[in-house]
């Protein structure tokens, strides 16, 4: 029941975005021209260096780096969830900007602009989905608040930079929890090579 409930929770979160996003105009703007009141060259840099580790190229070199580590250390099995997640999230954060066509706000010129649809971002579903994985892989907290700063910075620097309003972000969010959700699930339900049938790993980083 717990592991329908972690997949159900962020899809209707995601839904329930969707659905109001319009009617949030007015809060993801204010929202948006406070950050272009409040911006300093100290934080504009920072949220630059966010946007770019967050970026497709920087998302793909440290999969493939991440990918590479867990399977050195005989983790395959993380290796191969992990790149599924992230191929999974992005080509659903890729169906879902097809599907809505929202264009990006354009408030103020941004310092680091950026192109295609707003909604939902991929910057932030990237980052969850990345960061959220190594985390829940390795429950440790020297592990966790690195990778929780990560996911923060990126979310806030998509706000900061003025190409996502308020509301992109966090359906990028909910996208991420969804899939891992889902595909965690789904691999918890599969037994193990070698283990009795019905066995169920349900937690990846103390199965191996």
């Amino acid at each position: 029941m717990k592991r329908y409930i972690t997949i159900l929770v962020p899809l209707l979160l995601l839904i329930f975005i969707a659905a109001t996003r319009q009617h949030l105009h007015d809060i993801n703007n204010s929202i948006l021209l406070h950050y272009d009141i409040k911006t300093s060259p100290l934080l504009t840099d920072l949220a630059v260096v966010f946007a770019i580790v967050g970026n497709t190229t920087g998302m793909v070199v440290q999969t493939i780096l991440a990918v590479a580590v867990l399977v050195l250390f005989k983790r395959r099995r993380d290796a191969f969830l992990l790149a599924i997640i992230m191929i999974l999230g992005s080509s659903l954060n890729a169906l879902l900007k097809n599907l809505f066509h929202d264009i990006r706000p354009d408030l103020f010129t941004s310092p680091y602009p950026a192109g295609g649809y707003s909604f939902p971002s991929g910057h932030a579903q990237a980052a969850v989905a990345f960061y959220g994985t190594l985390a829940l892989f390795n429950r440790r907290w020297f592990v966790i608040v690195p990778c929780l700063l990560m996911i923060l910075g990126i979310g806030w620097c998509r706000v900061y930079l003025g190409v996502h309003r308020p509301t992109d972000v966090a359906a990028g969010y909910c996208l991420a929890c969804f899939v891992i959700a889902l595909v965690t699930a789904i691999a918890a339900r599969r037994p193990r090579s070698g283990g009795p049938k019905g066995s169920a790993c349900t937690n990846s980083a103390a199965c191996l």
